[in-house]
């Protein structure tokens, strides 16, 4: 999540703004949770990472995995740390790397895994705008004193003109609640959810939060990962990794979701799936509907069992 100094890319320049506001007050931001560094900026992995409940290898391909108990994760090369939390005796583990992205495309990516009680993970998955360091996961704070709470950031659009370029900075809030993590909007802190940072590309026109803007339709997502309240739909993949979704997603799927799913042999996640089903039923949760288009991504895409 940006806090200071932002600088945005154009189509046609850059452009800097300074941040006169602030998202969250200096308090909230100190509010950090504890995390263990199990490894940091170790893009290379050139031996086996190992945790109480896993091993990290990088596979030949560049690819990074993440071996447990009847469940792996394949995960992008691209990736710069791995933290873990221990609250009540429940640990999680927080990875986190790069995308590539630039401007106003999200530049980072999140992948929080806690367990249930008989050792599967749980996967939530972000693509946003999350700033880590050697510490941990800068955007996960205690706000409330109850326990994690994740900040993600997306970019609503308004006017993509390149001499008056506009939009929002919506910032929302997620709190875990068991195995599944929610958006829960409202005080939290000293912040009323969701927050909105209005910015234009407009000379003398400074960034501002603002209350209850107009926003584009699909403009403020929901990325719980709560199969339960995802969006249920038929998938076909002709050569085992192309997603071709049914009209129940509402939308034509423009992303690669994070893959969960679960076999005979255990639980597979991974971001570059191979080896799916030609026909299979799905549940679609992270669902945002782009602003003014037919399209949409999805977090994650939960495989049912086979």
């Amino acid at each position: 999540m940006r806090v200071a100094l932002i600088p945005l890319l154009f189509l046609i320049a850059i452009a800097a703004f300074s941040l006169d506001t602030k998202v969250l007050p200096d308090s909230d931001l100190r509010k950090r949770v504890p995390m263990t560094v199990v490894f940091y900026q170790n893009s290379a992995l050139t031996r086996p990472v190992r945790t109480p409940d896993f091993t990290v290898t990088r596979r030949p391909d560049g690819s990074v995995l993440a071996q447990g108990k009847r469940w792996r994760a394949v995960l992008s090369p691209a990736i710069h740390g791995l933290w873990n939390t221990n609250s009540n005796g429940h640990r999680a583990y927080y990875f986190a790397g790069y995308t590539g992205g630039t401007g106003m495309a999200p530049g980072s990516w999140l992948l929080i895994l806690s367990f249930d009680e008989r050792g599967k993970p749980v996967p939530f998955y972000i693509v946003g705008r999350v700033q880590y360091d050697s510490r941990g996961v800068v955007d996960v704070l205690n706000l409330d004193g109850t326990g994690p709470e994740l900040l993600q950031q997306d970019w609503a659009e308004t006017n993509w003109m390149p001499d008056s370029r506009s939009g929002y900075y919506i910032t929302t809030l997620y709190q875990q609640r068991g195995l599944y993590w929610y958006r829960t909007d409202g005080k939290h802190g000293e912040s009323l959810f969701p927050l909105y940072e209005k910015w234009a590309i407009i000379v003398n026109t400074k960034p501002e939060l603002v209350t209850g803007p107009t926003l584009p339709q699909g403009a403020l997502a929901d990325y719980g990962n709560d199969p339960s309240g995802g969006v249920r739909a038929k998938v076909q993949s002709p050569d085992g990794r192309t997603l071709q979704v049914g009209s129940e997603l509402g939308c034509k799927l423009n992303s690669d979701p994070l893959v969960v799913r679960d076999t005979r042999e255990g639980r597979e996640m991974t971001t570059d799936p191979s080896g799916l089903p030609t026909d299979f039923q799905a549940t679609f949760t992270g669902v945002r509907r782009w602003p003014n288009a037919d399209l949409c991504s999805a977090s994650i895409m939960w495989v049912t069992a086979e």
